[in-house]
């Protein structure tokens, strides 16, 4: 018989730092870790899986102080549209760059 969906969601490995603080979730994460982190990513990407996660993190991503880099790799011209007018056109006075990628 298989286990009700809530025992079966999956979490970080948990880590231990210097002072044997375990982190488990990237919820748990500092703020200057989530901009670290934030550094490798795609803005586009950042937006679609932090921008309606929680409170936290939408404030983190609609910081004036934080900066995107984009990189569009439209497929469609739908999506294209989709992408300018959702993140490009509102964020227009915290990118940092915008480029974008022909897709094959």
């Amino acid at each position: 018989m298989s286990q009700p969906l809530v025992n079966q969601t999956k979490r970080l490995p948990s880590t231990f730092i210097e002072e044997n603080v375990s982190i488990t979730c990237i919820e748990h994460l500092s703020n200057e870790l989530l901009y670290e982190v934030f550094d490798y990513l795609d803005g586009c990407e950042i937006y679609r899986v932090f921008c309606n996660l929680n409170s936290r993190f939408q404030y983190l991503i609609t910081c004036l102080s934080f900066l995107l880099k984009i990189k569009i790799r439209p497929r469609t011209q739908s999506e294209l549209m989709q992408s300018y007018e959702n993140i490009i056109l509102p964020n227009r006075h915290r990118l940092l760059s915008l480029s974008f990628e022909e897709t094959k």
